[in-house]
């Protein structure tokens, strides 16, 4: 299978459903959009020190997860970001 990403895909990560639901690699992560600095919840896709999975995203990956039933995990998924303006 050939994977095209159109314009708006800068990147395409592969992984297992099980490292998507496991809960070591959900984490909170601070993010610079639009000129401040969120702290956004997360998913470690790759190793540590990568950029990890966040935003839109991150939100549609978990209303992927739960209409599998692969949720609810041990910790709260959908939290608020917090702002620190820059």
């Amino acid at each position: 299978m050939v994977i095209t990403p159109g314009d708006e895909v800068r990147t395409i990560l592969l992984g297992a459903l099980t490292d998507l639901r496991a809960p070591e690699r959900h984490m909170s992560t601070p993010v610079r959009f639009s000129g401040s600095i969120l702290t956004a919840p997360a998913i470690r896709i790759l190793e540590p020190g990568n950029t990890p999975l966040w935003g839109i995203t991150y939100r549609l990956v978990m209303q992927f997860l739960e209409v599998l039933g692969l949720l609810p995990l041990s910790n709260a998924l959908f939290s608020v970001c917090s702002v620190r303006h820059s």
